[in-house]
């Protein structure tokens, strides 16, 4: 989503530029491919080499960017030194440090003040981000706050789904938090018979066993891959990449990671489209984010499981306080643009034409070029 918002600004600002998006992980090499399809500026995707000296080298020589753009948490030290050492500008954009990790960094800052050192400029998402890679040994005048590219990123269409009915659509959760929607599903369902549970695994591969747990408690249950079987109670996500749209069709959203103590996963998604967003305490890793939402009034906060339900409960049955609270939410989500600009310009200022080669037409070894259309 991050990314997406830059691809798009950058092919407004300078459509002749051409992007490689890399990736480490296969859920990320399937969204890269989505945002390929959907945007003509994007020449390829492909995997992000093995940080070592060695590996980098020959991938930049290979390549030959004008620059590289480092977008949220990836902090590769083999990247970082290698784009030093081949003079290619390296930006960090929605530059973000988890706060238990400082600690873990600050064991090692001498090396860290040289892998940061690399970077050209570093554009962060909050003064709080900034003072936490400061913290780690970022250089002061390199980093800049520049806010949130997830901002600037439209929407995703909203997934229509057959049936009717209140929906409750649980994004990114992690265990327990699937088997405490589906009791308080139980219960809300019992006065609310067309109510429609669509819980989205963080991990798609565990999709088999909460449908299982559905079934045993006697809730209907489809997985999406297989949605013209028909409406169901619950319907389990088992495909990558669907939650973004499917946010669009709740009428209450549910932010995984949040009852379990993970941290919490990305509450923009469910704001752009205008949702009423219930939260668990646990919101360390996307605190930036609920901050401003909370001081718009633009979230439910559960403490526990135990007021999971009387919270859904709560929402579904007062359609003027969910409609309140997704124009709130909507509007913390459009007020936090700008961070695409911001980077785009940064970043033609660092490459600008003349300055390194934008590269050969023609993708590396491992890089696949989108399909048309």
């Amino acid at each position: 989503m991050a990314a997406s918002a830059l691809v798009a600004r950058l092919a407004a600002r300078a459509p002749e530029l051409r992007v490689l998006l890399t990736t480490t992980n296969d859920a990320g090499r399937r969204a890269a491919e989505r945002l390929a399809a959907r945007e003509p500026g994007v020449a390829g995707v492909g995997w992000l080499p093995w940080d070592r000296p060695r590996a980098m080298r020959r991938w930049f020589e290979s390549l030959r960017p004008r620059a590289v753009v480092v977008v949220e948490t990836e902090i590769w030290p083999g990247l970082f030194l290698a784009a030093k050492e081949l003079a290619v500008p390296l930006l960090v954009a929605s530059g973000r440090i988890y706060p238990e990790d400082v600690a873990r960094y600050r064991l090692a800052t001498p090396f860290f003040r040289r892998v940061l050192g690399a970077a050209s400029w570093i554009g962060v998402k909050s003064g709080a981000e900034r003072a936490r890679f400061l913290a780690i040994g970022a250089p002061e005048n390199r980093v800049e706050i520049a806010g949130d590219l997830k901002h600037d990123a439209p929407p995703e269409p909203p997934e229509a789904l057959s049936g009717e009915g209140p929906v409750i659509v649980a994004g990114s959760t992690h265990a327990p938090e699937e088997e405490l929607l589906l009791d308080a599903a139980v219960g809300l369902r019992a006065s609310r018979p067309s109510l429609r549970l669509i819980l989205a695994p963080r991990d798609t591969r565990r999709a088999g066993a909460i449908a299982a747990a559905a079934r045993a408690r006697g809730l209907a249950v489809t997985l999406l891959s297989e949605i013209g079987t028909g409406a169901a109670a619950v319907v389990v996500v088992d495909t990558i990449g669907r939650l973004p749209s499917l946010w669009g069709g709740a009428d209450v959203a549910f932010v995984g990671g949040t009852l379990a103590p993970v941290g919490g996963h990305n509450p923009l998604e469910p704001a752009a489209h205008g949702r009423a967003i219930v939260l668990g305490p646990h919101t360390g890793h996307v605190a930036d984010a609920v901050a401003r939402l909370e001081a718009a009034g633009a979230v439910v906060r559960v403490a526990n499981a135990s007021e999971l339900g009387e919270r859904l409960a709560a929402l579904l049955d007062d359609v003027g306080r969910r409609v309140e609270l997704g124009r709130r939410a909507r509007a913390v989500f459009a007020e936090g643009s700008g961070a695409a600009e911001l980077c785009v310009a940064r970043l033609l200022a660092l490459a600008p034409d003349g300055g390194a080669s934008t590269g050969s037409t023609t993708p590396p070894t491992g890089v696949r070029r989108p399909r048309s259309g």
